[in-house]
């Protein structure tokens, strides 16, 4: 008989848990402006604002977002530092210096935040194997996600961001563009008509915010864009299939595997194989 034996209390995960290092994202400010984030922004990661000159603050408040990022206000200085705020949950957060009419004047920016997964827990999906898009009546832009319309109201004011994870491009690539519609009523299309490249990787796309309602709707080329995680405005795809994972621990006194010993320094007792299974006892016993 093979019995592996424990010498006191002990917690175990029963799977891996998703491991993933925090990345901090800097912010400039100044006269009347925040610099744009690059880089896709994932729940845990800081954003910090560094101010280039004037008297500015950072304000989450006025604009719907969770309290505990309204809470993390930045107070104002006149340059240097104005510090950080870690992102826990994910979404897309409208922000603003609050001081004088410095918001009126062009100092709002969204940030944009998603769920991170790993690679290997994410399978790909193809644009036309996807719900989230929507078929279009022009042949070369046939595929079309819908950020905001005009009957959104107020929302559809706000900054539209998508954010696509490309992990496999057809051959001769594929392109993207914004169409919006405008304060008078007329369309355009950016960065051109034309539209401008996807690559592997991150692909993150943002239409500042404006003050009258309208729509924004991102086109793409071609069906065949596959990729491991999408994004609108910090909402998930509802195409894409994670792995479930379960972080939850457990004792081993809260484990029925195991039975009791009759030493106290090894109470403990995991079964692998007795002399009554023959021939499998034989075999190599292992546990993780």
């Amino acid at each position: 008989m093979k019995k592996i034996y424990f010498s006191g209390l002990l917690a175990f995960v029963l799977f891996p848990l998703i491991s993933y290092a925090q990345s901090v994202h800097n912010v400039n400010a100044g006269s009347y402006y925040f610099t744009d984030i690059d880089e896709t922004v994932y729940v845990g990661d800081q954003v910090c604002w560094f101010n280039d000159g004037g008297y500015h603050d950072v304000n989450f408040s006025g604009y719907g977002n969770p309290q505990d990022l309204v809470d993390q206000y930045l107070p104002p200085n006149s340059g240097g530092d104005l510090g950080c705020i870690t992102f826990s949950t994910p979404g897309s957060f409208t922000y603003d210096c609050s001081i004088g009419n410095h918001a009126a004047n062009g100092m709002i920016a969204t940030i944009s935040v998603v769920e991170y997964f790993e690679p290997d827990q994410v399978s790909s999906v193809s644009i036309n194997d996807c719900g989230d898009f929507e078929d279009g009546s022009n042949s070369a832009w046939a595929h079309i996600l819908t950020a905001t319309t005009s009957a959104d109201g107020a929302s559809s004011q706000e900054a539209q961001t998508f954010t696509m994870n490309v992990t496999s491009l057809p051959e001769g690539g594929a392109k993207y563009r914004v169409f919006k519609t405008t304060a008078n009523g007329s369309t355009a299309f950016g960065p051109s008509s034309a539209g401008a490249d996807l690559v592997l990787g991150d692909n993150t796309v943002t239409v500042s915010a404006v003050g009258f309602d309208r729509t924004v709707k991102f086109q793409f080329s071609s069906g065949d864009v596959e990729f491991s995680s999408l994004s609108v405005n910090g909402v998930d795809a509802g195409c894409i299939v994670t792995e479930d994972t379960d972080d939850s621990s457990v004792a081993i006194t809260d484990c029925g595997d195991f039975e009791e010993g009759n030493n106290s320094a090894w109470a403990h007792i995991l079964t692998a194989t007795t002399s009554a299974d023959g021939a499998s006892s034989q075999e190599a016993q292992t546990f993780t």
